[in-house]
């Protein structure tokens, strides 16, 4: 294997590393794109005296942690835009 072979291979290894950051990003945001549209039905359907406080705030912080480290991964434009439409239902 010479010189070039050994660049290659390199590159490729830090390719997939990208994809695989990518992928694990984009699968948490469906995740929890789909968890978040699960939890809001069940709030928006308990009367207000019925909510359970406590546990809403912190599925609340969870999330906004979660919205966070998905801003910090650089998602493409189309997930950046998934991300901001979960980040304003969060807020």
């Amino acid at each position: 294997m010479d010189r070039y072979d050994s660049q290659s291979a390199t590159e490729i290894q830090a390719d997939l590393s990208d994809i695989e950051r990518d992928l694990t990003l984009r699968q948490l945001l469906w995740q929890s794109q789909e968890e978040w549209d699960k939890l809001y039905e069940e709030w928006t359907a308990t009367p207000f005296d019925s909510l359970q406080v406590e546990l809403l705030q912190k599925n609340v912080n969870r999330f906004t942690q979660t919205v966070y480290m998905l801003e910090k991964g650089d998602l493409s434009l189309s997930l950046s835009l998934s991300l901001m439409n979960l980040k304003s239902l969060a807020l």
